[in-house]
């Protein structure tokens, strides 16, 4: 791992495979505990690790003590390689969760999460039974009715805390969608929403950041044994 220090994090370079290496962003305090990865929304739309809703939740972690890593999906801006709807991005997320477990203790849990198509990568990630196995799950406006590697539900062994962002206006993650995969799941959910807002969390990022926090603060009670 090469890193400098830029605005608090480091940036990271995480290589996955060959002709694939990924820009990221790691924040490292030297007695963390725990340790987050959050992946960012679809590359093909501009999404990035700097969109405004993971560098929320990033934010959330680190402020509980987690050591926090951020990236780009291959093929976007800095990171090489070609997209590869969301099959050659569950390796990514691997690699960056490999990477986080090698900085932190033996045994150190560590939870994933992402926004909208990195929800998907995310949630993909688990039920295909990849190495290293996260120790809870944050899903904010999976595009329950639109993405395909949302098709399938929460497997039983899922990790848990296992919780649900959404707004209630989101056009891509609509109510209606999202309660009829919540109710189907074999595992229990926690489900948050933000009354009124969009896929986006137009307006409403403020209430965002409340309910990062908060849910950050569970997460470090819960997966941190002491």
């Amino acid at each position: 791992m090469k890193a400098m220090s830029t605005m608090g994090d480091q940036a990271v370079r995480i290589e996955v495979e060959e002709g694939v290496s990924l820009d990221g962003r790691l924040h490292l305090p030297a007695d963390a505990a725990m340790g987050s990865v959050f992946c960012h929304p679809h590359p093909l739309h501009e999404g990035t690790m700097d969109n405004k809703v993971v560098s929320t939740f990033h934010r959330a972690m680190r402020d509980v003590g987690a050591a926090c890593l951020r990236f780009d999906f291959r093929g976007n801006r800095e990171s090489t390689g070609t997209y590869d709807d969301g099959v050659g991005e569950q390796r990514d997320l691997a690699r960056a969760i490999g990477l986080l477990t090698e900085e932190l203790p033996p045994g150190a849990p560590i939870v994933i999460g992402g926004y909208s198509f990195g929800s998907a990568v995310a949630l993909a990630y688990t039920r295909a039974q990849i190495e290293p196995r996260p120790a809870g799950l944050i899903l904010v406006a999976p595009p329950c009715a639109f993405h395909s590697l949302l098709a399938d539900l929460p497997p039983p062994d899922a990790p848990r805390p296992l919780t649900v962002v959404c707004g209630t206006q989101d056009e891509f993650c609509p109510i209606e969608s999202l309660d009829q995969w919540v109710n189907a799941a074999e595992v229990p959910l926690s489900v948050f929403r933000i009354e009124g807002a969009d896929h986006f969390f137009t307006g409403h990022g403020a209430a965002l950041r409340r309910l990062a926090d908060q849910i950050a603060r569970s997460f470090a009670s819960r997966v941190v044994v002491c």
